[in-house]
C-alpha cells in the first residue's frame, strides 16, 4: 500500500504533543497517587491506633497464691480450666485452656482451643503426654515437651503456679508482630480430680 507523505504525517503527532502526557494519562497517574496517599494514612492510622492501645489494655497486677510451707508437697492431678482474653484495640482475643495432670504418671495434657480470636494470635494447641515437675518451694509447674514448644513461639515466658488446692494462677507474655508485647493473667479451677 502506498501512501502519500502529506498523509504519513497527519497521522503522526505533532512534535509538541509528543511530549506531553495526555490528560487521561495524568488523571489516571493521579488516581494512583492519591490510593497510595490514602492507604499509607490508613496503614499508619492502623499502626497507631495499635501502638497506642498497647499500654494501656494490661491487666490488673499479677497475684500468684499464697501457699502453707510444704502444701507444694501434695500430688497434682486432675483437669483444671479456665479462659483467657487479650485486648487488641478494639477487638478481645478470648481462648480456653485446659490443662489434666496425672500424677502417677508425672505426664499432663495441653489443650487450647480459641474462642473469639479474628486476628488468628492463638493457636490452638492439642499436647498429651507432656512431662510435668512442681518446685515444691513455691509450686510453680513446668510442663514442657516439642509439642508445648512449638505452639510458644510468640511467648516470652509463661508461669504456672498452683495453689496446691483448686486453683492454678496462670501469667503469660506474648510478643505478637504488630501488636507488640502483652501479659496475660487468668485462674484456672479445678473441674475434677
Amino acid at each position: 500500500m502506498n501512501m502519500n507523505p502529506s498523509m504519513a504525517q497527519s497521522l503522526l503527532p505533532d512534535a509538541g504533543e509528543a511530549d506531553k502526557p495526555s490528560r487521561s494519562r495524568w488523571c489516571c497517574a493521579l488516581s494512583h497517587v492519591g490510593v497510595a496517599v490514602l492507604a499509607a494514612i490508613a496503614g499508619a492510622a492502623i499502626m497507631f491506633f495499635l501502638s497506642a492501645s498497647a499500654g494501656g489494655d494490661q491487666p490488673p497486677p499479677w497475684h500468684p497464691p499464697k501457699m502453707e510451707c510444704g502444701k507444694c508437697a501434695a500430688p497434682l492431678n486432675g483437669t483444671f480450666t479456665g479462659n483467657g482474653s487479650m485486648k487488641v484495640g478494639p477487638i478481645s482475643i478470648t481462648w480456653s485452656l485446659k490443662a489434666s495432670f496425672d500424677h502417677a504418671t508425672r505426664k499432663a495434657a495441653w489443650i487450647t482451643t480459641p474462642l473469639n480470636d479474628p486476628m488468628h494470635l492463638q493457636p490452638k494447641v492439642h499436647c498429651l503426654g507432656v512431662p510435668y515437675t512442681i518446685d515444691p518451694n513455691n509450686c510453680s509447674i513446668v510442663s514442657i515437651d516439642n509439642c508445648t514448644q512449638a505452639n510458644a513461639k510468640n511467648q516470652l515466658s509463661d508461669i504456672s503456679i498452683w495453689d496446691a488446692k483448686d486453683t492454678i494462677s496462670k501469667l503469660i507474655v506474648v510478643k505478637e508482630p504488630i501488636i507488640g508485647q502483652r501479659t496475660v493473667s487468668f485462674n484456672m479451677t479445678r473441674i475434677s480430680n
